[in-house]
């Protein structure tokens, strides 16, 4: 083939030797006739062509796009956020579905024109959607799969939200029974992980009224060297036995703060973060730290693929609920 001809569909027919409509049933999936060494041949020629269907073409024949446009919302970068994404796009792809994420549109871009270029068969907000933009889908006849919303009118009655509360719940019941009773937290300032630091600080202050006690201190800070060194500061004054980090790396910045201000951990303060991350394996003291079972797109899945037929999904309330502590030393 001359480069930068574009490969057709009758190119990859007349190198497998089969006809033009045997590579079209292969190459979209309906090829239950068609004989397995045949449907080989047909993969094989459109490999070595670099073949790839016209998406237009494909979308004319179904009447409809399988394209499910994830509008993913601000949040602080993280491994285990990215799990999520991942896993989600691979039971989109296992069902059919073609998953595209977009960070910024109906947040801080304009999901009209993101809509202008690409076509969604479904949209998955994972944030509340401005009513112009649900409008917009609605004249548009896309559905959308509201995957962030309660159906109780509770915001904590979503699986999402709730997740994050317990992993605060969890962090402040392992420190109360290891018997300590002054218990801070220490949340993020960066608005990327505002909403999720708040739900967190929720379940940990819950979880220590529920004992009778109160948080002895609250904390929302950057990394930086300067604000740490004045929490670590603060804590010790208010004599804070233990605290709850809002993440693994609030945890290991913790633990470096905590050590020079001469603070022994755990003898003088114990440390408990989440995410249970490799690097807290190796710090010194090693981190104790919440993990938890990451199958959130066990939940989203059927939501979206509902939306996109046109119903409703009942997904088990449970699901992506599974927590629990990894003990080390610092906690």
């Amino acid at each position: 083939m001359a480069f930068g001809k574009k490969v057709k569909s009758q190119d990859v027919a007349d190198l497998a030797g089969v006809s033009r409509t045997t590579v079209s049933l292969v190459m979209n999936g309906r090829d239950d006739s068609i004989p397995e060494k045949t449907r080989h041949k047909v993969l094989d020629a459109a490999n070595e062509l670099g073949f790839v269907p016209s998406a237009v073409a494909r979308q004319l024949r179904r009447g409809r796009s399988r394209i499910v446009l994830c509008l993913a919302p601000g949040w602080m970068p993280s491994g285990r956020a990215d799990e999520l994404w991942g896993g989600l796009s691979r039971q989109l792809d296992e069902k059919g579905f073609t998953c595209v994420f977009s960070r910024s549109a109906g947040s801080t871009t304009s999901l009209r024109q993101l809509l202008s270029e690409l076509n969604p068969g479904v949209v998955a907000p994972f944030f509340p959607l401005q009513s112009n933009d649900l409008r917009l889908l609605d004249r548009l006849n896309i559905p959308v799969a509201e995957v962030y919303m309660s159906r109780s009118g509770n915001d904590l009655d979503t699986p999402w939200r709730r997740f994050q509360h317990d992993v605060g719940v969890t962090q402040a019941a392992y420190l109360l029974e290891s018997g300590v009773t002054r218990i801070a937290y220490l949340g993020t300032s960066d608005h990327l992980g505002a909403d999720i630091s708040a739900d967190r600080l929720l379940g940990a202050r819950e979880t220590v009224e529920a004992a009778g006690l109160s948080l002895t201190a609250c904390e929302s800070v950057d990394l930086s060297e300067v604000a740490l060194k004045a929490a670590i500061e603060r804590m010790r004054d208010l004599d804070v036995e233990a605290v709850c980090a809002f993440n693994d790396d609030y945890a290991a910045a913790l633990l470096g703060a905590a050590k020079s201000a001469g603070i022994e951990v755990p003898r003088q303060m114990r440390v408990i973060g989440v995410d249970d991350l490799y690097l807290g394996r190796y710090l010194s003291p090693s981190l104790t730290s919440v993990n938890y079972r990451n199958n959130f797109a066990d939940i989203y899945t059927p939501q979206i693929v509902a939306a996109y037929e046109g119903r409703t999904a009942e997904v088990d309330p449970d699901l992506g609920l599974d927590l629990w502590v990894v003990r080390r030393e610092s906690a």
